[in-house]
């Protein structure tokens, strides 16, 4: 996957997929969903403040 990023379509973005789903298993990890970080405000805020 590495050595083929620039070769696909969005390969960056499934490079960051694929270690993060890697690494996700590797360590027995879960899923937190958005609304459990209250992502939705973080993101409003931070666009609200941003210069």
């Amino acid at each position: 996957m590495t050595r083929q990023k620039k070769a696909i379509a969005n390969g960056a973005r499934l490079e960051n997929a694929s270690w993060r789903t890697w690494w996700k298993q590797r360590n027995k990890l879960g899923t937190v969903s958005p609304e459990t970080l209250n992502w939705y405000f973080i993101s409003a805020s931070a666009v609200a403040c941003s210069p």
